[in-house]
């Protein structure tokens, strides 16, 4: 059950097209099963074996996927890691699984294989055999890796080809690290003989730009990303069809919670499939496909898969599912009900369709796809405030403070300067009294949102444009720097105010 023997490996046919500047360089699938070989090569003369544990942080690319692909077919475990995570909360990862090769930079990988010779004996890897180690993200103490086997990720993908085996052109926009990427962005595709767009750039206007222009068929997002292209789409003035193609017609997402509204408008444009997972099962639980859909719903379980509700909580089993946390007996134990995986969320089954209704670890995914947890932001606001409540805003970090005394916005920062960058706190609301709380002491998150109004933005923007304004002798808001007709002295000028706000701040 090795993913590797999905991929048929077609001589002529493209598998990946990775954006370099203004240029475009393809690569064949003959050319990545050459690259994956010489990869291998490379593994085992850095004196890597199965079970051996390699740990990479890079941005995605060829490379990484080559990397990736070779240490799987090898029986080598790999430790993903998101690009934006810390170096200190990579120290303590590292600590805890104790790699044998650590990958930061990919960028010259492609050079140090280039004249190994092809690998040619191959470990016989078995489906229980560990092949990835997930990491969730934390501030305090060591995160938890998920265990994921060879016979996990294969399932998984195998009830993802079944209900989606297409042969398209897909843009890569998740990170690697992130399993819907892996799963969704890289194994099925490959899986299929598509081909892979991996970006130069992760701006929405140059998304727009490439889906067109390279003849993207399908892109799989989080609701954040969607969200995104949506307002950049409506800044350009211009139909969805004439920006974006009209070769592009799915669009997968899944990772967060859609909204009706995000959701109403992408379904008017493209064939929108919203599916439902976690890391813990390889990851997807639930997808809406194109032959079997329904509105609103997070889709129908894959094949293979099992779904209870349990007191509302959404329970599965299947051979995708974890067996548990790498180092964490008690957290694994905590993680089962009779052999059904609790997932935590709050859902309920009409016709065969999942419908989510509330997340009862209130994960808060932010735009690049990386999971949140509130309960590691409220542990260090706590320290300073009588009580604190992280909800999401924007796909961004929104803290309801209960203060006895200081001020807010110092004390974000302090607590911002100790949380991951994916982590920080964007925003804040100042709350009168007590917080509504269920009879157990716990916060009820979904009356605290409703019952906010106009929270006080903790960013910079807003400051940017009175400078702007005052300085011009102009009302500027929501208006391009580029398009203020700025000559050199003014913007010397403009400098120069700033630095001092930042002195004074």
């Amino acid at each position: 059950m090795n993913i590797i023997y999905l991929i048929s490996f077609d001589k002529k046919r493209v598998a990946f097209l990775e954006r370099k500047g203004y240029r475009t360089y393809p690569v064949t699938y003959h050319e990545l099963k050459e690259s994956m070989l010489k990869a291998e090569t490379y593994l085992k003369e850095r004196g890597l074996r199965k079970e051996d544990i390699i740990l990479i942080q890079a941005p995605n690319s060829v490379n990484y996927a080559i990397l990736l692909l070779a240490s799987l077919h090898l029986g080598i475990i790999v430790v993903p890691l998101d690009p934006f995570i810390s170096k200190h909360l990579r120290e303590k990862i590292i600590k805890e699984v104790s790699p044998k090769l650590v990958f930061t930079n990919l960028d010259n990988f492609s050079l140090l294989i280039k004249d190994l010779a092809q690998n040619s004996i191959f470990p016989k890897v078995s489906s229980d055999d560990i092949a990835e180690i997930i990491y969730t993200s934390g501030t305090t103490g060591i995160p938890k890796g998920v265990i994921l086997t060879h016979k996990n990720i294969y399932s998984n993908v195998v009830a993802l080809k079944k209900a989606f085996g297409f042969r398209l052109r897909h843009i890569s926009v998740l990170p690697l690290s992130h399993m819907l990427e892996q799963s969704s962005g890289l194994f099925l595709p490959l899986s299929n003989n598509s081909t892979i767009l991996y970006p130069h750039s992760a701006r929405y206007s140059d998304l727009i730009d490439l889906i067109r222009y390279k003849k993207i068929n399908v892109m799989t997002a989080v609701p954040g990303i969607l969200e995104g292209l949506k307002r950049a789409i409506e800044l350009r003035g211009k139909s969805s069809r004439k920006l974006l193609g009209l070769q592009f017609f799915i669009a997968g997402v899944g990772g967060a919670t859609l909204s009706q509204e995000l959701e109403d408008w992408w379904r008017k444009r493209v064939l929108l499939l919203q599916g439902y997972g976690l890391t813990e099962t390889s990851p997807i639980i639930t997808m809406n496909s194109p032959f079997k859909k329904a509105k609103y719903s997070i889709g129908a379980a894959l094949s293979g898969i099992e779904l209870r509700i349990k007191d509302e909580e959404i329970q599965v089993k299947g051979p995708n599912v974890t067996k548990g946390y790498y180092n964490k007996p008690e957290e694994t134990e905590k993680l089962f009900d009779n052999g059904w995986l609790k997932t935590g969320d709050i859902g309920e089954l009409r016709n065969g369709f999942l419908y989510f209704k509330s997340r009862e670890k209130d994960i808060i995914v932010a735009k690049t796809g990386l999971n949140i947890y509130p309960e590691d932001i409220e542990k260090e606001l706590n320290k300073h405030v009588k009580e604190s409540c992280i909800i999401e805003k924007n796909s961004n970090v929104h803290a309801v403070l209960l203060i006895e005394k200081g001020n807010p916005k110092k004390i974000i920062q302090a607590v911002n300067e100790k949380l991951e960058p994916h982590q920080k706190i964007v925003s804040y609301s100042i709350w009168k009294g007590d917080f509504p709380k269920t009879p157990t002491g716990k916060i009820k998150k979904y009356e605290v949102k409703e019952k906010l109004k106009h929270p006080h933005q903790f960013e910079y923007k807003r400051k940017l444009y009175e400078l702007l304004s005052s300085s011009l002798n102009t009302k500027i808001r929501n208006t391009p720097l580029t398009a203020l007709g700025m000559d050199s002295l003014k913007r010397i000028e403009i400098l120069a105010l700033i630095t001092v706000v930042i002195m004074a701040s």
